[in-house]
């Protein structure tokens, strides 16, 4: 008498489902654009922001690489910016510890270093960035040194400041803070309070910006910007890594980031990859 074998379903996870039954997999991505590498089904994977935003597959091109020290990141970086110069796009690379020279040297370029008394200045108030953007840049830099929002009598004292800082003409951050610790009359006038007030109301932003144009980090952004900085290289590092171990490279970071999107927005006939590392 035959009997039917009593052997209990099997259950496996999806995970294992798809190695069972291959067909079922996802399409990927297509196939224009940059090779990264191949996925778990031993396809290709390409990664293209352009081409993904323009198809509607991304709402944003921003990418965040993370993982565990010695997993490839810097590799997987490094790799994916050098393969976007055949496909005639520009890499912007911020290096807070000189990793990516080599790279930079390799594509014809060399590195902009900024240190400390050195030859290579950025005005974060370039005047090829509008007034609106010289504003957002300062409100940005200082809160991020302050860690925290500015107050309105801080917004308002950064603007009166940075308006008659540029009454002249081009405008540096220590204009700025002259006219944050001495305020005119009629600064302080327009905003019905007393100079000293003014003042008073504003040291905290005056003091940080400070920072950038005295002592150890003079040098670097308290000038016009040097006339031979070129960001039209196929690949241009900003190499700060003079300044890694200072306990405010992230305040430089801020306002070097800050400057170069203002360049970057003036021209936008290119399409460019900007690498912040950590």
């Amino acid at each position: 008498m035959r009997t039917r074998p009593r052997h209990l379903p099997h259950r496996a996870t999806t995970a294992h489902v798809q190695a069972a039954y291959p067909f079922m997999a996802e399409p990927g991505l297509g196939g224009r654009g940059v090779y990264v590498g191949r996925d778990l089904t031993g396809g290709s994977f390409v990664f293209d922001p352009w081409e993904l935003y323009a198809a509607g597959a991304l709402t944003g091109p921003n990418m965040l690489v993370i993982g565990q020290l010695g997993l490839g990141k810097s590799a997987l970086v490094k790799t994916y910016a050098w393969r976007q110069i055949p496909f005639g796009r520009r890499v912007v690379i911020l290096d807070p510890k000189r990793e990516y020279s080599a790279l930079a040297q390799a594509a014809g370029t060399a590195p902009i270093r900024l240190e400390p008394g050195g030859a290579t200045r950025l005005n974060p108030l370039d005047p090829r960035v509008d007034p609106v953007g010289q504003a957002r840049l300062l409100a940005a830099i200082t809160g991020s040194a302050l860690r925290r929002p500015l107050r309105p009598e801080e917004h308002t004292a950064l603007d009166l400041a940075l308006t008659h800082a540029t009454r002249g003409g081009e405008a540096t951050i220590p204009d700025v803070v002259a006219a944050l610790f001495n305020p005119t009359r009629d600064a302080a006038a327009s905003v019905s309070t007393t100079p000293t007030a003014l003042a008073a109301a504003s040291r905290d932003v005056a003091l940080e910006l400070r920072r950038l144009c005295a002592g150890e980090l003079a040098g670097m952004f308290d000038e016009p910007t040097t006339p031979d900085v070129d960001l039209s290289g196929r690949l241009v590092v900003l190499d700060l890594a003079s300044v890694y171990q200072s306990e405010a490279l992230g305040i430089l970071m801020c306002c070097t980031a800050a400057w170069l999107q203002a360049m970057l927005a003036t021209d936008t006939t290119r399409k460019t990859v900007v690498v912040l590392d950590e």
